[in-house]
């Protein structure tokens, strides 16, 4: 597997750092792979899934998100999207690197791969851009978590209102995440329930 980094300006002047990996034989490339990740992780976690897809050969293309790993400006900006439509502009930034992947792999089948918050930001993206894909694939997605979700928000927005925007929330990483990891006792750390691979 050939790996390559990259970053690419958004229309709001962002820059976002990509990940690119590519078959050992590039003129073997049969598809492309977009991946888009999940909440407090970042792309590079996808290096072996790339290189499983590489052996299969898919290039397969990761950016960090707005607010994640090293598209992140600072320790400030882990997290934030933007202090507008933040959501939006990451559904853009995925689409801005479509554009990319397709001229690197032009007439190529194209499938997206969201995990997570990523899986969210990918069923967005289908909405828009259906027509692009060959194909759609949804990992630790969820359905519609009703008035539970509605009361989320609330607290959300008004957990910015009193700290900031780019404040980190601990009541909202409590209540989102905070079950999750009692099934992996002893706990390393707050986010064993990610992975429970040591790598």
């Amino acid at each position: 597997m050939k790996s390559d980094t990259f970053t690419f300006k958004t229309s709001d002047g962002m820059q976002i750092f990509t990940y690119k990996w590519m078959p050992d034989e590039a003129s073997f490339v049969k598809g492309a792979v977009q991946i888009a990740h999940g909440m407090a992780e970042h792309a590079a976690r996808y290096e072996r899934f790339a290189e499983t897809l590489t052996k299969a050969g898919y290039a397969v293309y990761a950016n960090d998100h707005r607010g994640h790993g090293k598209t992140a400006g600072s320790q400030e900006e882990i997290g934030y999207f933007a202090d507008e439509n933040g959501w939006e502009k990451v559904v853009e930034d995925m689409h801005t690197l479509t554009g990319i992947i397709k001229n690197d792999c032009p007439k190529k089948s194209f499938f997206l791969f969201g995990h997570s918050m990523g899986s969210f930001l990918s069923r967005h993206y289908s909405m828009l851009y259906a027509n692009e894909l060959s194909g759609l694939v949804l990992s630790g997605t969820g359905g519609d978590p009703g008035i539970i979700g509605k009361i989320g928000l609330f607290i959300a927005k008004m957990d910015a209102r009193i700290h900031g925007k780019k404040a980190k929330s601990e009541i909202m990483n409590k209540l989102s995440f905070g079950a999750f990891n009692g099934a992996f006792k002893p706990n390393r750390t707050d986010y064993d329930w990610l992975s429970r691979d040591n790598a």
